[in-house]
Protein backbone atom coordinates (compact mmCIF):
# COMPACT_ATOMS: atom_id res chain seq x y z
CA UNK A 1 0.00 0.00 0.00
CA UNK A 2 1.18 3.22 -0.98
CA UNK A 3 2.06 6.04 1.67
CA UNK A 4 -0.06 9.14 1.60
CA UNK A 5 3.07 10.97 3.61
CA UNK A 6 5.47 10.43 0.72
CA UNK A 7 3.26 11.02 -2.50
CA UNK A 8 2.16 14.50 -0.32
CA UNK A 9 5.79 15.44 0.35
CA UNK A 10 7.31 14.61 -3.55
CA UNK A 11 4.16 16.38 -4.98
CA UNK A 12 4.58 19.03 -3.24
CA UNK A 13 7.81 19.22 -3.78
CA UNK A 14 7.44 19.08 -7.67
CA UNK A 15 4.98 21.79 -7.58
CA UNK A 16 6.88 23.90 -5.68
CA UNK A 17 10.10 23.48 -8.57
CA UNK A 18 7.19 23.87 -11.24
CA UNK A 19 5.50 27.20 -9.70
CA UNK A 20 9.62 28.37 -9.57
CA UNK A 21 10.17 27.32 -13.01
CA UNK A 22 6.32 28.96 -13.97
CA UNK A 23 6.28 25.43 -15.51
CA UNK A 24 2.97 24.25 -13.68
CA UNK A 25 0.50 23.57 -16.71
CA UNK A 26 3.56 21.74 -18.86
CA UNK A 27 4.71 19.77 -15.77
CA UNK A 28 0.61 18.47 -14.94
CA UNK A 29 -0.21 17.44 -18.56
CA UNK A 30 3.51 15.62 -18.99
CA UNK A 31 2.35 13.50 -15.61
CA UNK A 32 -0.74 13.23 -17.22
CA UNK A 33 0.98 11.84 -20.49
CA UNK A 34 3.53 9.83 -18.54
CA UNK A 35 1.00 8.17 -15.86
CA UNK A 36 -1.20 7.33 -18.90
CA UNK A 37 1.45 5.60 -20.86
CA UNK A 38 2.61 3.50 -17.33
CA UNK A 39 -0.84 2.59 -16.91
CA UNK A 40 -2.35 1.71 -20.81
CA UNK A 41 1.37 -0.13 -22.33
CA UNK A 42 1.36 -3.19 -21.43
CA UNK A 43 4.10 -4.33 -19.06
CA UNK A 44 5.90 -0.73 -18.76
CA UNK A 45 5.08 -0.24 -15.06
CA UNK A 46 6.58 -3.65 -14.45
CA UNK A 47 9.57 -2.82 -16.43
CA UNK A 48 10.01 0.37 -14.17
CA UNK A 49 9.31 -1.19 -10.72
CA UNK A 50 11.54 -4.47 -11.80
CA UNK A 51 14.25 -4.37 -9.40
CA UNK A 52 16.20 -6.50 -12.34
CA UNK A 53 16.68 -3.88 -14.52
CA UNK A 54 19.10 -0.92 -13.55
CA UNK A 55 17.75 2.46 -12.78
CA UNK A 56 20.19 3.72 -15.69
CA UNK A 57 18.19 1.19 -18.18
CA UNK A 58 14.61 2.65 -16.86
CA UNK A 59 15.87 6.24 -17.24
CA UNK A 60 16.81 6.04 -20.53
CA UNK A 61 13.84 4.34 -21.61
CA UNK A 62 11.81 7.19 -20.18
CA UNK A 63 14.33 9.78 -22.04
CA UNK A 64 13.91 7.84 -25.13
CA UNK A 65 9.96 7.80 -24.67
CA UNK A 66 9.29 11.57 -23.62
CA UNK A 67 12.48 13.15 -24.61
CA UNK A 68 11.42 16.81 -25.25
CA UNK A 69 7.48 15.48 -24.63
CA UNK A 70 7.81 16.78 -20.90
CA UNK A 71 9.93 19.42 -19.20
CA UNK A 72 13.18 18.20 -17.90
CA UNK A 73 11.97 19.20 -14.38
CA UNK A 74 10.19 15.87 -14.77
CA UNK A 75 13.02 13.68 -16.29
CA UNK A 76 15.12 15.34 -13.56
CA UNK A 77 12.19 14.63 -11.22
CA UNK A 78 11.57 10.91 -12.64
CA UNK A 79 15.86 10.09 -11.61
CA UNK A 80 14.87 11.47 -8.28
CA UNK A 81 11.92 8.38 -7.94
CA UNK A 82 13.78 6.20 -9.16
CA UNK A 83 16.86 6.78 -7.12
CA UNK A 84 14.83 6.74 -3.82
CA UNK A 85 13.22 3.69 -4.82
CA UNK A 86 9.71 5.74 -5.20
CA UNK A 87 8.87 4.90 -9.14
CA UNK A 88 5.99 2.53 -7.51
CA UNK A 89 4.22 6.45 -6.29
CA UNK A 90 4.74 7.76 -9.90
CA UNK A 91 0.81 7.39 -10.50
CA UNK A 92 -0.12 8.55 -7.10
CA UNK A 93 1.87 11.52 -7.11
CA UNK A 94 0.39 12.80 -10.61
CA UNK A 95 -2.90 12.01 -9.44
CA UNK A 96 -2.32 14.35 -6.42
CA UNK A 97 0.05 17.22 -8.75
CA UNK A 98 -3.56 17.52 -10.73
CA UNK A 99 -5.56 17.40 -7.86
CA UNK A 100 -2.94 20.80 -6.40
CA UNK A 101 -3.62 22.46 -10.09
CA UNK A 102 -7.03 21.87 -10.05
CA UNK A 103 -7.76 23.79 -6.45
CA UNK A 104 -5.27 26.41 -7.44
CA UNK A 105 -7.47 27.07 -10.70
CA UNK A 106 -10.94 26.86 -8.88
CA UNK A 107 -11.68 23.72 -11.58
CA UNK A 108 -12.42 20.24 -11.18
CA UNK A 109 -12.25 17.47 -13.88
CA UNK A 110 -15.87 15.44 -15.10
CA UNK A 111 -15.51 11.88 -16.41
CA UNK A 112 -18.71 11.41 -18.21
CA UNK A 113 -18.78 7.86 -19.36
CA UNK A 114 -21.22 6.99 -21.76
CA UNK A 115 -22.04 3.58 -23.78
CA UNK A 116 -23.16 5.98 -26.79
CA UNK A 117 -21.58 8.83 -27.76
CA UNK A 118 -22.78 12.02 -26.54
CA UNK A 119 -23.59 15.34 -28.75
CA UNK A 120 -21.38 18.46 -27.56
CA UNK A 121 -24.60 20.13 -26.52
CA UNK A 122 -25.09 17.29 -23.90
CA UNK A 123 -21.67 17.80 -22.75
CA UNK A 124 -21.88 21.61 -22.43
CA UNK A 125 -25.28 21.13 -20.31
CA UNK A 126 -23.85 18.58 -17.71
CA UNK A 127 -20.67 20.57 -17.51
CA UNK A 128 -22.47 23.84 -16.59
CA UNK A 129 -24.64 22.54 -14.21
CA UNK A 130 -22.29 20.45 -12.33
CA UNK A 131 -19.83 24.29 -12.69
CA UNK A 132 -23.29 25.92 -11.03
CA UNK A 133 -23.63 23.47 -8.46
CA UNK A 134 -20.22 22.86 -7.66
CA UNK A 135 -19.11 26.82 -7.72
CA UNK A 136 -16.33 25.46 -9.88
CA UNK A 137 -14.69 25.40 -13.36
CA UNK A 138 -15.58 22.20 -14.89
CA UNK A 139 -13.15 19.83 -17.43
CA UNK A 140 -15.10 17.56 -19.02
CA UNK A 141 -13.56 14.24 -20.31
CA UNK A 142 -15.90 11.66 -22.33
CA UNK A 143 -15.27 8.09 -22.79
CA UNK A 144 -17.40 5.83 -24.97
CA UNK A 145 -17.28 2.38 -22.82
CA UNK A 146 -20.33 0.12 -24.60
CA UNK A 147 -20.20 -2.33 -21.44
CA UNK A 148 -22.44 0.42 -19.95
CA UNK A 149 -25.35 -0.89 -22.24
CA UNK A 150 -27.13 2.77 -21.88
CA UNK A 151 -27.10 6.15 -20.01
CA UNK A 152 -24.31 7.83 -18.17
CA UNK A 153 -21.77 7.32 -15.61
CA UNK A 154 -20.13 11.06 -14.07
CA UNK A 155 -17.06 11.29 -11.91
CA UNK A 156 -15.92 13.56 -10.02
CA UNK A 157 -13.14 13.22 -8.14
CA UNK A 158 -13.49 9.67 -6.20
CA UNK A 159 -18.12 10.69 -6.33
CA UNK A 160 -19.36 8.51 -8.89
CA UNK A 161 -22.98 8.63 -10.38
CA UNK A 162 -24.27 6.05 -11.82
CA UNK A 163 -27.32 6.57 -14.31
CA UNK A 164 -26.37 3.22 -16.68
CA UNK A 165 -28.56 0.37 -17.54
CA UNK A 166 -25.69 -1.65 -16.36
CA UNK A 167 -25.55 -0.03 -12.82
CA UNK A 168 -29.40 -0.88 -12.35
CA UNK A 169 -28.72 -4.39 -13.15
CA UNK A 170 -26.29 -4.42 -10.91
CA UNK A 171 -27.70 -3.15 -8.00
CA UNK A 172 -30.87 -5.38 -8.77
CA UNK A 173 -29.05 -8.32 -9.07
CA UNK A 174 -27.03 -7.41 -5.62
CA UNK A 175 -30.41 -6.59 -4.19
CA UNK A 176 -31.79 -10.43 -5.15
CA UNK A 177 -28.92 -12.03 -4.14
CA UNK A 178 -29.51 -9.47 -0.51
CA UNK A 179 -32.33 -10.77 0.03
CA UNK A 180 -32.31 -14.53 -1.11
CA UNK A 181 -29.47 -14.91 1.93
CA UNK A 182 -31.85 -13.52 4.10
Amino acid sequence: MLNGSITNRYTLGLYQVAMVQNEVSAVNEGLRMMANSIRETEGFKAFLESPVVSNEKKYDVIKKAFGDFVPQVLHTFFRVLLLRGRIAYFEAIAEHFRGLVEQAENQVTVQIESAQPLKDEAISEIANKLSSALNKRTVTRTAIKPELLAGMRVRIGHRVVDATVKGQLDRFRHDVLSNVAH
